[in-house]
């Protein structure tokens, strides 16, 4: 191994123009060791893997080593004599660039600094800086020298660890899959400007694309479809990511291979989400003025991320499946519990009591009155009558929760209907002396719907009316035609009511709720039951309005047929 040491005097402590090498023992002229010095500090300046630059007192380039050249684009020729302002410095930090170089040549010290820079090529990238003022023997600065790094790569990278860990994490901490949405939105913006921003998930099954998260400052949310020709699509289609500007838009569009749907967009990008190489969705951004804000590198990140946030949403859509299907089989025990109840009570007690008449008239008919015999024939016709109905509901009830109910939708009349129910019903409600006051008088009022449906629907709500309105009340009949192409049918009673607290029970199977009328009529709840689900059968809900002590109000929507 070679050393070196400089021979003083020691009057001056200058070095003797001598360097002695220990290796040979050989005396080396001293110009020859400035001329290896000079040659390591080429070697540093040209090899360094960080750019130097040396700057003259007006912020010219003086030296250029190779590193510059591959950060900036330009060659130390092509460089030198210009000023950083000319060449590397965007236009939105030069007056930034210009404070910091005046501090430099008060010679204060080094500085650092992260700064934004354009290369050659007009692409802005991030570098770290250390810039040292040069000062001669006088103590003047003659120049400064700095030392630069492209952090550009270096930062993306931690941005994209930094948003992985992000949704790795929410995922965990967040239940609405809503909100895991917005996240996912907040998380993008983070990466790249995402204010147009939606996901699209594909169903296989029903090969319907559905929008559950959609901003966007032109269009409105879209509504569940079967697949068209939109870029969307054609990502899902073909599983592509595509970097698509207005030109390459018009080209897709010009071949037949995508429609114009909405707004036409400068740039949109859109990334497939998988899940093992199947595309269950599209991530999308879009900006409709300016083509610059998506490029290669953006497309990049947003591939980076996709695969994790396609397997946030792919959880979280498993839990809820599991979560609804764990709720429908909560229902369903429940639904079964309240069959079998009513299999083992309500329909054994009519039995009963028609058991006990048909005996008394049996073994005491020579003995009884005619008023008697027409008293115990009435008890057996309403006896008879209720366990009918009974028995049609629980029916109804038992297909429509199988599936196995043929729904046949068709035109007719809901006015011919209602009169049809009311005079099936009139004899009960005379029984009480209760008027229906009936306002359906336009025989052309078509509705689209199951008939059969539609009218036990309306037989339960009447009925119900009647049972639990006092003697000489007042039933209504009506609708209205407010919102365009539905009718709106209320049955509306001045009965007893329902307290707010017992209303959210009148549609739970696991909730027994079920009170005796006015004239101690007997009921199980299942009528509302069915009721609830003819309407959503129908796109509707069953609405209720009651005050205790004031009567009750119940509703449904159906669609208006054209005529």
């Amino acid at each position: 191994m070679k050393y070196y040491t400089y021979q003083c005097s020691k009057e001056s402590h200058i070095p003797n123009r001598t360097l002695i090498g220990k290796e040979n023992n050989k005396i080396i002229p001293f110009e020859n060791t400035i001329d290896e010095n000079l040659l390591r500090q080429e070697l540093h300046f040209n090899q360094a893997p960080l750019g130097i630059i040396e700057w003259d007192t007006e912020f010219r380039v003086i030296r250029w080593n190779p590193a510059a050249e591959r950060i900036f684009g330009y060659t130390q020729s092509e460089a030198i004599g210009k000023t950083a302002v000319q060449l590397i410095v965007p236009d939105s930090a030069k007056s930034i660039v210009s404070e910091v170089w005046k501090k430099l040549l008060v010679a204060r010290g080094g500085m650092r600094s992260t700064n934004e820079n354009i290369t050659k090529d007009g692409k802005i990238i991030l570098c770290d800086w250390y810039n040292t003022p040069l000062v001669n023997e006088s103590g003047n600065v003659i120049g400064v020298s700095s030392f630069v790094d492209d952090i550009t790569e270096k930062l993306k990278s931690q941005k994209i660890q930094g948003a992985l860990y992000q949704i790795s994490e929410i995922v965990q901490t967040i239940d609405d899959i809503d909100q895991l949405y917005k996240e996912i939105h907040q998380i993008v913006s983070k990466l790249m400007k995402a204010d147009n921003f939606y996901i699209a998930l594909y169903d296989d099954v029903n090969e319907m694309i559905s929008f559950p998260y959609f901003v966007d400052e032109f269009d409105s949310p879209p509504e569940p479809c079967k697949l068209g020709r939109g870029l969307t699509e054609y990502v899902l289609k073909t599983g592509q990511n595509m970097l698509v500007d207005a030109d390459l838009d018009l080209k897709l569009r010009k071949k037949g291979l995508t429609d114009l749907i909405g707004p036409p967009t400068e740039i949109w990008l859109g990334v497939s989400l998988k899940i093992k190489n199947k595309t269950i969705g599209v991530i999308v951004v879009q900006d409709y003025k300016d083509r610059s804000t998506y490029g290669e590198e953006e497309k990049q990140l947003l591939t980076y991320v996709s695969e994790q946030i396609a397997m946030a949403i792919n959880k979280k859509m498993n839990e809820a499946a599991l979560k609804k299907y764990s709720e429908e089989l909560k229902e369903l025990n429940a639904s079964k519990d309240k069959f079998f109840s009513i299999l083992a009570h309500d329909l054994r007690s009519p039995f009963h009591g028609l058991q006990g008449l048909a005996s008394i008239l049996k073994s005491e008919i020579e003995s009884l009155s005619m008023e008697e015999i027409k008293a115990y024939i009435n008890e057996i016709d309403s006896a008879t009558s209720n366990l009918f109905n009974l028995i049609e509901n629980l029916l109804d009830w038992s297909r429509i929760q199988t599936g196995k109910y043929n729904f046949q939708q068709k035109k007719f009349s809901i006015t011919k209907l209602a009169h049809e129910i009311e005079l099936v019903l009139k004899y009960s409600a005379s029984l009480k002396t209760i008027v229906i006051k009936n306002e359906f008088n336009d025989e052309n009022l078509l509705v689209e719907g199951d008939e059969s449906m539609i009218r036990s629907l309306l037989h339960n709500l009447l009925s119900n009316a009647i049972k639990f309105t006092q003697e000489k009340g007042k039933i209504e009949l009506y609708y209205d035609l407010a919102d365009e192409g539905y009718i709106e049918i209320f049955v509306h009673d001045n009965g007893v009511g329902i307290s707010k607290y017992n209303i959210p029970k009148l549609f739970r199977i696991d909730e027994s709720y079920s009170t005796p009328g006015t004239n101690k009529e007997k009921g199980t709840g299942l009528g509302l039951l069915i009721c609830r689900e003819i309407a959503e059968k129908h796109g509707s809900e069953l609405r209720v309005e009651s005050e205790l002590g004031q009567g009750s109000c119940f509703s449904f929507k159906l669609s208006l047929a054209e005529t």
